[in-house]
């Protein structure tokens, strides 16, 4: 009895985890393939160097906080 439940508990893991898998593939996948600039966090670069990102970005005008 203990064994029988014990397989099933394992193998119902194992599909979960699968699943899980799957499921994480392809939404990165469509991630990647259409929404390229987002999924990759919206990088703002300048000569090559990552500066942040643009999704959060705050221009600052005051000379008290040092930017940079």
């Amino acid at each position: 009895m203990v064994v029988k439940t014990l397989g099933k508990s394992i193998l119902a893991v194992i599909v979960i985890t699968i699943i899980c898998g799957i499921y994480t593939l392809i939404v990165s996948a469509i991630g990647q393939t259409f929404f390229t600039s987002q999924a990759n966090g919206s990088l703002v670069r300048s000569d090559q160097t990552v500066r942040g990102s643009a999704l959060i970005a705050q221009p600052f005008t005051s000379k008290k906080i040092p930017v940079g």
